[in-house]
């Protein structure tokens, strides 16, 4: 598996960079993805069964999901890139253009820190999902589902 992978890697390096370039914002940013693409693949090659899906479908999922990974992380520090609608799913129904972050956490019942402040802010202002919240926050899922639908119910009652 280790020869699939560097064969793709001498084959496939710049074809990845020009995919991930314009959509991680920069070069560097671009080469950081791949990287961390190709160490993915690397350490999950176990994972990759040829009867399920073909070697580059499989890379292909490793590639976007390091990329996605990368455009959060930026986003935690700031040095947010745009991203087009495309590339993220809708999570939430109640941040448009009706609220932001600075209005929500006027409804968070604690202090900008606390578990809650935080599951609140991950999921509702930088689409995170639950399961990566709970991931990320060493957290329980279902604390972090029930966090998520209280605030939900609390907007609604506001928002409609």
């Amino acid at each position: 598996m280790k020869q699939l992978i560097e064969k793709h890697y001498k084959e496939n390096y710049d074809n990845c960079i020009r995919i991930v370039k314009r959509r991680a914002g920069s070069m560097e940013g671009a080469e950081d993805v791949v990287q961390e693409a190709y160490t993915r693949a690397l350490h999950f090659a176990s994972s990759f069964n040829p009867t399920i899906n073909s070697f580059d479908t499989w890379f292909s999922r490793i590639l976007l999901n390091s990329l996605r990974d990368y455009q959060r992380s930026e986003r935690m520090v700031g040095m947010s890139v745009e991203i087009d609608d495309r590339d993220i799913e809708p999570i939430h129904d109640y941040t448009d253009s009706k609220i932001g972050m600075e209005e929500l956490s006027k409804f968070i019942d604690t202090e900008p820190g606390s578990l809650k402040y935080e599951i609140v802010r991950l999921y509702f202002s930088l689409d995170y999902t639950p399961r990566d919240i709970a991931k990320l926050l060493d957290a329980d899922r279902n604390t972090v589902r029930r966090y998520v639908w209280e605030f939900r119910t609390k907007l609604k009652e506001i928002y409609g």
